[in-house]
């Protein structure tokens, strides 16, 4: 999957948004409980397919349960804001700032990997 490492390496600006958001929704969905639907029973760590990455950051929470850092949420809303007007709209073919997107990626998905909650026996999420 895509990393930190190896992020940059993608020449393709859709190549790479859809990439790091993959990465960063991966990340949410297993270790933040971002992929949940509140009240339904958990299925399976991706249980709601109709949820986008602005979506799945509003729901991730810290293994205490609280939402995420600000600056951390800040810096996923531009890389899903770029990924969302990439892909939707018209005449949008190009990321704005390439190593800002790049940037605010390996600082995001690093904040991410330092939060991320300890693993129980069981695997999967542990705080919901």
């Amino acid at each position: 999957g895509a990393s930190t490492a190896s992020i940059a390496r993608y020449t393709n600006d859709y190549e790479l948004v859809i990439r790091a958001s993959k990465a960063l929704e991966q990340l949410l969905e297993d270790e933040f409980c971002a992929g949940e639907t509140p009240g339904v029973a958990r299925k399976r760590p991706r249980d709601d397919p109709s949820l986008g990455l602005h979506d799945k950051i509003s729901r991730a929470t810290t293994r205490e349960g609280e939402p995420l850092p600000a600056g951390l949420v800040r810096q996923m809303r531009y890389l899903a804001t770029i990924r969302n007007r990439l892909v939707h709209e018209r005449g949008f073919d190009a990321i704005p700032d390439r190593s800002a997107f790049v940037a605010a990626f390996d600082n995001a998905e690093g904040q991410l990997r330092a939060l991320r909650p300890e693993r129980s026996n069981s695997g999967g999420c542990t705080i919901c």
